[in-house]
């Protein structure tokens, strides 16, 4: 698991996972960190927490009454400047219905989203 790689090196890390994903527990497993799972704006609220974040890379949906929440969910991801992510996959995370293999984000740097983001800072 590419996260594996980014937070070997401090033993403490903790990983914020967006429950969105649905990551099957063998997965979790493989993960060699301490790890929350939390809904994406959860995580993306108190960023500064967690030594990296796992997140979806683009969500959809085909339903007309999600089809706003994930457009909005879609520009505060890409608000997000380029060299502050790293991809693995480029699948749509579907809102309503189960998606295999969805693109996932990796943001190496928490701290830096909340300028992003429009989080305040506490």
């Amino acid at each position: 698991m590419k996260a594996n790689d980014m937070v070997l090196a401090t033993p403490e890390a903790l990983v914020g996972i967006a429950t969105e994903l649905k990551l099957h527990p063998y997965d979790l497993d493989l993960l060699e960190a301490a790890y929350t799972e939390a809904p994406l704006m959860d995580l993306m609220t108190n960023p500064e927490q967690f030594d990296l974040i796992l997140a979806f890379a683009e969500v959809g949906s085909e339903d007309h009454d999600l089809r706003d929440m994930a457009g909005d969910i879609n520009r505060l991801l890409w608000r997000i400047p380029e060299d502050q992510k790293m991809y693995i996959g480029s699948g749509v995370l579907n809102l309503r219905t189960f998606s295999v293999n969805p693109g996932v984000v990796i943001f190496p740097d928490p701290d830096a989203l909340s300028e992003f983001i429009g989080v305040e800072q506490p």
